[in-house]
């Protein structure tokens, strides 16, 4: 069923991250995030409120289109701000995985609050997005139009020429790395740390793989935020996808050898594991936002994010 559930997780919004360069430069802002909202929110109280397993995952669709479009908007808002922003940004969405994470096992592990109570608590949170984009958000000279309609120079719209081709470079250079990245990070949050419960003792192990999580979260937030000391090259972006493939094998080899009992170790290479899927993408974007032309930045950063979402889709396929 994990596959199943981690399919309607990801097709939602890679459909939208493999069309928004067709239509996303004629939905203002304003619009993208009251889908967003509105998406986020009918989530969690579809999820918590219906027992029936469709209705379920029809949540989690929604949620599936909030995060894709969420994450392809306020990249393309990034384009209209200083070079600092990408690694803000990445930095708030590492925060965010230790916030969700640590909010859930406080919840249920520590306070004992249900699952389903635990949904209806945090449906509201999304409206957390509206505020910081409505009231906290500091709109620049160069972007007061663009909380309106997305930046298009020349009034050039989708797919032009000059993006296709720009389209098959990223392709090479940032897209497919970070497929792989992403592929091999979800096998093994999906596929096999729910597997690694030998540990367990007398907790469940669905505590233990909370706790997975929340280790891998925080790896994630480490290497996000890490921008500002460490920036690697476009040349090297291609050593991502190889260390987290790396990281799969040896978790993998855990799932069938068991070839340690102690815990600690696997919280380190999860750990790891964060610490990979983060840098590759926070560096994948930056570079993106360094090697564009300011007349496609936008676009470019939108299109960018389909990788994660490709790689994601796949380890769903393959874990069903």
């Amino acid at each position: 069923m994990a596959g199943e559930v981690l399919f309607v997780a990801t097709a939602p919004g890679l459909l939208i991250k493999m069309t928004i360069g067709f239509w996303g430069d004629r939905v203002s802002y304003n619009s993208r995030i009251a889908i967003i909202c509105l998406s986020s929110i009918m989530s969690f109280y579809l999820a918590s409120e219906f027992d029936s397993v469709w209705i379920r995952l029809v949540g989690i669709g929604l949620c599936s289109i909030a995060k894709n479009l969420g994450e392809a908007t306020f990249l393309a808002l990034t384009a209209h701000y200083g070079n600092r922003t990408i690694g803000m940004w990445s930095s708030g969405t590492g925060a965010a995985g230790i916030a969700g994470a640590g909010l859930y096992v406080l919840l249920t592990d520590l306070i004992g609050i249900s699952n389903r109570n635990t949904l209806r608590i945090c449906g509201p949170t999304a409206l957390i997005i509206a505020w910081a984009y409505g009231v906290v958000l500091t709109t620049s000279e160069s972007s007061s139009e663009s909380s309106l309609v997305p930046l298009s120079k020349g009034n050039q719209y989708g797919f032009t020429p000059a993006r296709q081709q720009l389209f098959l470079v990223m392709m090479r250079v940032f897209i497919m790395p970070l497929m792989f990245v992403y592929y091999a990070e979800y096998t093994i949050n999906q596929g096999i740390l729910p597997t690694l419960d030998q540990f367990h003792g007398r907790e469940k192990s669905s505590v233990l793989y909370a706790r997975y999580q929340l280790v891998y979260q925080v790896g994630v937030f480490v290497s996000r935020s890490s921008l500002h000391w460490v920036q690697v090259p476009v040349s090297r972006l291609g050593l991502f996808p190889i260390l987290q493939l790396l990281n799969l094998g040896i978790l993998m080899l855990q799932a069938i050898l068991h070839w340690t009992d102690r815990v600690f170790v696997i919280y380190l290479l999860i750990f790891w594991e964060g610490l990979v899927g983060g840098g590759a993408y926070v560096n994948s974007f930056y570079q993106v936002s360094q090697t564009t032309g300011d007349g496609e930045r936008e676009w470019a950063l939108s299109i960018a994010s389909v990788g994660d979402s490709i790689g994601i889709l796949f380890a769903a396929v393959t874990d069903t």
